[in-house]
């Protein structure tokens, strides 16, 4: 996703995953992740992905992501410069919606424990 207007299509398309980059040079790297942030619980599972070379800041802004509600972080060299790019995509989007479908039930299971505490 490029833009907050495509992250919304979610809403229109059947997406598994969301795939999102924040240094393009139409997104502003905060106010991404703070639309993260307000909209996580609503749209499927977000991956991060970007490119800093700055080591340190790179994991800073992992740890802001995922604090966030990204359900993970990459930095593109680990994907996309690997042999099986598509294979290694793949099997990181299965694991993200299958944790969000996992904890969606864990959740439900709760709220149905409490009800019946009542």
């Amino acid at each position: 996703c490029r833009s907050a207007y495509e992250l919304e299509q979610h809403k229109r398309d059947k997406v598994d995953a969301i795939l999102l980059d924040l240094r393009l040079t139409d997104s502003n790297e905060d106010s991404t992740l703070e639309w993260l942030d307000e909209n996580a619980e609503k749209i499927p599972p977000t991956i991060v992905i970007t490119e800093i070379p700055c080591a340190r800041h790179h994991s800073s802004l992992a740890v802001t992501s995922l604090a966030n509600g990204a359900a993970d972080f990459f930095h593109k060299e680990r994907i996309f410069t690997q042999h099986g790019t598509d294979a290694l995509l793949a099997r990181i989007i299965k694991v993200v919606t299958l944790r969000k479908r996992i904890l969606e039930k864990y959740e439900l299971r709760k709220e149905v424990s409490l009800c019946l505490q009542d």
